[in-house]
C-alpha cells in the first residue's frame, strides 16, 4: 500500500488504568499531508497533549495503548517498542509546554541544543556549536553567545521555550509535534516564533501538529484544524471551514469567549460606561506601591530593573506588560517579598515593607500566582494537603470547616471537589494553574500578583479565571497586579496598565487609552505584534 500522508493516525485510544475516569482519548484520527500544519484545540483535560505524547511514545508507564495505528509516509509504525523511538530519533521532534520540566538542569542551554545535531546528525562538536548559536538567534533570544553559556533556571520563562524550539528544530525532523509551544512568550517573540515555523514549514515542507487554546494563534499556522473534547474528535476540516461557519455549538462556545484585542486607534469608552473599575476613580492611596527600585543581576550587561515606580489600588486590577526578559517576573518577585531590591522600597498600605520576620504576617496579604504551576506545586502533596496548610494560617481549622472552603476554594477556580485527593501530576497545565490560584486566594489575600495567570489556560477557562478575578476585584476590593503577554487579556480586564521594557516604565495610563492611542513606539510594537484571528477565516 502506498500512503501519501506525512503522518496518519488511526482509532487511537489511550487509557489510565485504575482511575476512573474514562478513556484519556478514544477513537482519534487524523490523515496529514507532507507540508501540511494541523491545529489541534479543545479545553484543557481534553486529550490534546495525550495524543502527542503518544505518537512520540512518550506516554507515562501507567498509560495504555489499547487501539490504534500510526503511519510516517509508507511505513506504518507501531504506537510503542523500539522502531517508533527510532523513528522518532530522525523523523518526529517535540516541543512541550513546560520548558523547565523539559530542558536537563544540569546542562547548559547551548550544549543542549548542540547535542542534537552532534547525536542524531553527526555533526562534529564546533558545528554542532554553531548550529545551536544559529538556531538561538533564529528563535530570537538575545545575545545567543552569552546565553548559550547559561543554565535553564537562568532564563526567563520565554527564553526556556525558545530554547526548546532550537532544541526541537536542532534535528532536521520531517514531522514537528507542537504542544502549546508559544504558551510562555510574549507578544513580539511569538510573532517571529510563529513567522519561523511558518518560514521552515515553506523551505522545507515541514509537517506539523499544532496544539494550542489560542484560536487567533491557531489560525495564524494551520491549514487544518481538529476540535477535541472529552478525549474524542469534535470537529475538523480546513481551518477556514472550522474557524469561520463551525458545526458543533463547543466549538462555537470557543470563538465566542476568544478575548482579541481591538486596533489601535478606536474610541476610548468613558469612564464608568464600557470597560473595568466604574466602581473607582482610582484617586485612593496606593495599597501596594513599589517607590524607584532598583535590581541588578551579577554580571549582567544592565539593571533587571532600573528606578521602577508603581502605585497598585485598592480594588483595581493593573496590567504589566512587555517581553520576556524585560523584568516584570522580577518586578513580581520584589512586591511580593522575595527579591530584596537594592535600592527603592515597597510600602504596603504606606508602610515600607522591609522583608524581616515582622513583615511576614504582613507580606501574608501579598499573594502570588506563579507562571509556571508545575514547579510551584509540591507534586508530593494532594490538593486537599496544600490548601489545609495555608488554610491553617488563617485559622480554619476542624474538618468540617476546613473541608467547606476547600471545595469553596475549588469551586472559584472551576475545579470539581474530586480534584481534592489528586496530585499535581494527574493534571493538565490548566487545570494545575487553577490549583495554583486556588492555594493563592487561601490565605484571604488583599493583594493577588499574577504572574501569566492564564497563559496554560484555554479560552473557556481563561474567561472564568478572568471573571473569577474581577468579582474578586468587585466583591472584596481585592488589588491584581496582572503580568501577561496576552494583551487582549489585559485589555479586556484591567484597568490600568504598564509597559515595561529593559527595566523601565515606559508608558502608564488607563488601559482603554493607552491600547486605543499608545504614546511610545515600543507600545506600538507590542500591539502590531499581537495575533488576532484571520479575516478571510471569519467571512
Amino acid at each position: 500500500m502506498t500512503n501519501r500522508s506525512a503522518l496518519r493516525l488511526e482509532d487511537l485510544t489511550v487509557e489510565f488504568p485504575g482511575t476512573a475516569a474514562p478513556a484519556a482519548v478514544r477513537g482519534l484520527g487524523f490523515d496529514l499531508a507532507p507540508g501540511r500544519t494541523l491545529g489541534i484545540v479543545g479545553e484543557s483535560g481534553s486529550g490534546k497533549s495525550v495524543t502527542l505524547r503518544a505518537v512520540m511514545g512518550i506516554l507515562p508507564g501507567r498509560a495504555r495503548i489499547t487501539s490504534g495505528a500510526l503511519w510516517m509516509g509508507d511505513a506504518q509504525l507501531p504506537l510503542v517498542g523500539n522502531q517508533l523511538r527510532a523513528a522518532r530519533r530522525r523523523r518526529l521532534a517535540m516541543v512541550f509546554q513546560d520548558s523547565l520540566s523539559a530542558l536537563n538542569p544540569v546542562m547548559r542551554v547551548g550544549d543542549l541544543i548542540a547535542e542534537v545535531p552532534r547525536r542524531v546528525l553527526g555533526e562534529p562538536a564546533a558545528q554542532a556549536r554553531r548550529t545551536a548559536i544559529d538556531l538561538m538567534r533564529q528563535v530570537r533570544l538575545p545575545d545567543p553567545e552569552r546565553l548559550a553559556r547559561a543554565y535553564p533556571h537562568q532564563l526567563s520563562g520565554g527564553q526556556r521555550q525558545r530554547v526548546a524550539i532550537a532544541a526541537a528544530l536542532a534535528g532536521r525532523p520531517e514531522v514537528l509535534l507542537c504542544d502549546e509551544p508559544t504558551t510562555a512568550l510574549d507578544v513580539t517573540v511569538q510573532s517571529a516564533v510563529l513567522d519561523l515555523l511558518n518560514e521552515i514549514k515553506e523551505r522545507t515542507n515541514l509537517t506539523t501538529v499544532f496544539v494550542s487554546h489560542d484560536l487567533a494563534v491557531i489560525s495564524q499556522v494551520a491549514d487544518d484544524v481538529l476540535v477535541m473534547r472529552h478525549g474524542g474528535p469534535l470537529e475538523s476540516g480546513p481551518a477556514p471551514v472550522v474557524l469561520g461557519t463551525p458545526r458543533d455549538d463547543y466549538t462555537r462556545q470557543l470563538l465566542a469567549a476568544t478575548v482579541e484585542l481591538p486596533p489601535p486607534g478606536g474610541t476610548v469608552a468613558p469612564a464608568g460606561k464600557d470597560g473595568p473599575a466604574a466602581h473607582t476613580d482610582g484617586s485612593e492611596p496606593p495599597r501596594l506601591e513599589a517607590r524607584r527600585v532598583r535590581v541588578a543581576y551579577p554580571g549582567a550587561d544592565q539593571p533587571a530593573l532600573a528606578a521602577v515606580d508603581l502605585a497598585l489600588r485598592p480594588g483595581r486590577i493593573h496590567g504589566l506588560v512587555g517581553e520576556s526578559g524585560s523584568g516584570k517576573t522580577t518586578l513580581a518577585r520584589v512586591l511580593t517579598g522575595q527579591l530584596r531590591p537594592d535600592t527603592g522600597e515597597v510600602r504596603l498600605d504606606g508602610v515600607p515593607l522591609t522583608g524581616r520576620r515582622r513583615d511576614r504576617t504582613r507580606l501574608r496579604a501579598v499573594q502570588m500566582v506563579f507562571q509556571d504551576p508545575y514547579a510551584s506545586l509540591d507534586p508530593r502533596m494532594t490538593v486537599r494537603q496544600t490548601l489545609v496548610e495555608l488554610l491553617r494560617l488563617v485559622g480554619v481549622t476542624g474538618r468540617a470547616a476546613t473541608e467547606a472552603r476547600c471545595r469553596e476554594l475549588l469551586d472559584q477556580v472551576a475545579m470539581p471537589a474530586a480534584a481534592l485527593d489528586r496530585v499535581p501530576g494527574q493534571f493538565s497545565g490548566g487545570q494545575r494553574q487553577r490549583i495554583a490560584i486556588a492555594r493563592a486566594l487561601a490565605v484571604e489575600p488583599t493583594v493577588l500578583v499574577a504572574d501569566e495567570p492564564t497563559s496554560a489556560l484555554d479560552v473557556s477557562v481563561q474567561s472564568t479565571i478572568l471573571q473569577l478575578i474581577a468579582r474578586l476585584r468587585d466583591d472584596i476590593g481585592l488589588s491584581v497586579l496582572l503580568i501577561s503577554h496576552n494583551l487582549g487579556v489585559v485589555h479586556e480586564i484591567c484597568d490600568e496598565v504598564s509597559v515595561i521594557h529593559h527595566g523601565e516604565i515606559v508608558e502608564t495610563g488607563p488601559t482603554r487609552r493607552v491600547f486605543a492611542d499608545p504614546a511610545h513606539d515600543y507600545t506600538r510594537r507590542l500591539i502590531d505584534s499581537v495575533p488576532r484571528l484571520r479575516k478571510e477565516t471569519l467571512r
